[in-house]
């Protein structure tokens, strides 16, 4: 494996790590949910899209928690809907790319 290879690997663990951390206060999600959540949101931020249709914030983890907040109603959804359905917002707005992200 090249070292290349390897420094990826190393940070896409790091970003999971991370997005595991903020999603554990999700109290309506599994830790497989969490952990299916955090693999695709550091899938997305390893792609760059964001960059393209978000311009006043810095794209991060924490950005990426915070858009699952704009989900909360009477239903109580779980980490899994709230995340699904701002990727299907954002897919509605500006692109189907964000549809392979979905848990």
């Amino acid at each position: 494996m090249s070292f290349q290879i390897l420094r990826a690997n190393m940070a896409i663990e790091n970003c999971e790590e991370n997005a595991r951390a903020y999603l554990e206060g999700e109290m309506n999600s599994s830790p497989q949910d969490r952990r299916k959540v955090a693999k695709e949101m550091c899938r997305l931020l390893e792609s760059g899209i964001l960059e393209k249709h978000i311009d006043a914030q810095p794209i991060d983890i924490e950005y990426l928690v915070s858009r699952l907040d704009v989900r909360d109603g009477k239903d109580n959804p779980n980490l899994k809907t709230k995340w699904n359905y701002w990727l299907g917002q954002m897919s509605f707005f500006f692109s189907d790319k964000y549809n392979r992200y979905k848990v």
